[in-house]
């Protein structure tokens, strides 16, 4: 750990010429020594993709001295009207996705506790070595995708990293005692 912390802090103190060496490789991405100030703006939130009650928000904001501040509805050009002149309407506005809505739970999903029919051995077994752990989980971590226990994802994710913590503690005692019964060492040299 501490030879790769030492190796960071050379590469910080030589980073200029690491880097002055980097883009002489032959690598197939973009210059950037070349990078225009609209090429650079393109991945960020601008008043052009802000939607219309915000830009009215914004305008009020702006507003003094006479004039409104109008943006993005000239197509990127900011201009000052005087408040005679009429405001052109807004355009439609488009219905927004939902991004935080919680995906609804899928009617096709198979319950992990059911046992698979038709299956072949090592699929039952595969099941029945999993079926403690679905259960544990299924107990004791509430489904934040109901609305009865929307507001819970707290709770659950907690205990989601109590059963980690476990598992991992499990798997590594298990793992130790394995290398016990083999009279392996349990540190590795």
């Amino acid at each position: 750990m501490l030879v790769t912390y030492v190796g960071y802090c050379v590469a910080l103190a030589y980073n200029k010429s690491l880097e002055a060496w980097a883009r002489t490789l032959p690598i197939p991405c973009r210059d950037l020594n070349h990078v225009t100030a609209e090429q650079e703006d393109q991945h960020l939130v601008s008043y052009k993709t802000l939607d219309d009650k915000q830009q009215q928000q914004l305008q009020q904001q702006q507003a003094g001295g006479g004039g409104v501040i109008d943006f993005g509805s000239t197509g990127g050009t900011n201009q000052v009207t005087s408040p005679s002149q009429p405001q052109p309407p807004p355009p439609p506005t488009q219905p927004k996705l939902d991004y935080y809505k919680a995906k609804e739970p899928d009617p096709n999903q198979i319950n992990p506790l059911i046992k698979p029919e038709n299956a072949d051995t090592s699929t039952t077994i595969q099941w029945g070595i999993c079926v403690p752990v679905h259960y544990m989980c299924q107990k004791t971590m509430p489904d934040c995708r109901t609305d009865q226990y929307r507001n819970w994802y707290p709770f659950t994710f907690v205990v989601s990293m109590i059963w980690i913590s476990f598992y991992s503690y499990i798997m590594v005692w298990m793992i130790t005692v394995i290398g016990l019964a083999i009279e392996r060492e349990a540190t590795i040299p």
